[in-house]
This record gives C-alpha cells, structure tokens and sequence, in this order.
C-alpha cells in the first residue's frame, strides 16, 4: 500500500486574477491498500481499496473533528485465472487502451488475453461504463475491444485495435414503457506503436 501526506498552498490557482480573494491553504492525506490473494500459479484475487483524498478539518472529505466520514472507495476488485488457454480478468480492473487513447481507468470489465506465439499478444474485452435507470430515463453504455500486438523486436512493438462503445438512452414514460431515443455508436480503428530507442 502507499501513504500520502501534503501542504498545499494555493493563489489565483482557480481564476488567475490578482485582485479576487482566492488563496487557500490546507493538508490533505491518502491512503491505499491493495491485498492480493493466489491460489497457486492460475488463480489470483485482487483488492485494491482507497481512503481519500482527506483534507484536513473538512467534514465532507472525512478530515473533520470526528474523522467518520464514508470516504473507502473500492478501486480494483478482481479475480485473474491463467491456463494454458490465455488469461482471463474479470471485475473492476484498471484497462489502458491503447496507452490511454480510449480507456485510462478503473472499469468493470471482462478481459482476456492469449499469447498464440511469443512475438503475438491478442487482447480482447467486454466493458461496461454505465447503466443507471432512473424514473424517466435508461442509460447504459458497452464497450467491445480487440487489439493486436506483435514484437518486431525487444525494442520496437507495433500493433492496432478496434474498439466500439454501444450508447443507448430511453425515455421512461408514465407507464413505465422505455421509448428509445438518442444513442450512438461510437467507433475507434487505429494503430499503436512503442520503440526504444538508444
């Protein structure tokens, strides 16, 4: 885990105006845990757990006189299997695709990756970014990913990728009937590379 304290001290940080009263000073502290759980070489369990951001004597992040705020927010909470079959990830998981173009965050997703020779990795996944339903609306949004990459080398990978987040919204009548309205498909197709070079 990590354990972060600060001292902030801030001027015409929000409006970069002299003449406007917007100083602030103040401490804030953060505090993460992250415990993993194997059973042998194929099954891992991971939970990654994150108090704070807390500042100081502020009631609404948890930092007041009675420090009881609920501020534990679940980061990652997954479960890893290998087999020789590839290797699979399901849960709440960090997902960088590709190298944060589309994706850089902690989603609930099912992931899976397969090496079919040493130079190929293929990534392939089912993302969900949300899906609330309230008394006059349905939202939810899937997100579909398939990516290559190849190792020309130990100093140059290439590769490329498709990805589709499938957005839908309803309008909830008053008889509870979902009338479909505005939604998107939203398409990404491209390429990726990563090199070092001396």
């Amino acid at each position: 885990g990590s354990y972060r304290v600060r001292g902030l001290a801030l001027n015409n940080a929000s409006d970069t105006n002299s003449d406007l009263p917007d100083h602030s000073n103040y401490y804030d502290q953060r505090f993460r845990l992250k415990i993993t759980s194997a059973a042998g070489e194929t099954v891992k369990g991971v939970l990654w757990f994150e108090v704070g951001d807390m500042i100081w004597g502020d009631a609404a992040t948890g930092g007041n006189i009675t420090a009881d705020g609920k501020i534990v927010e679940v980061k990652n909470a997954y479960i890893e299997y290998k087999s020789d079959y590839g290797l699979f990830k399901l849960g709440i998981q960090p997902i960088l695709l590709p190298k944060g173009i589309i994706v850089d965050d902690d989603v609930c997703a099912a992931m899976y990756m397969i090496k079919p020779m040493d130079e190929l990795t293929v990534v392939a996944g089912l993302l969900k970014g949300y899906d609330t339903t309230t008394s006059s609306t349905d939202k939810d949004m899937d997100g579909y990913v398939i990516m290559g990459l190849y190792d020309v080398s130990k100093e140059l990978r290439v590769g490329g990728y498709f990805a589709l987040a499938d957005v839908n919204t309803k309008s909830i009548d008053y008889f509870g009937t979902a009338i479909p309205n505005d939604g998107a498909d939203i398409y990404w197709l491209g390429l990726t590379s990563t090199g070092k070079f001396d």
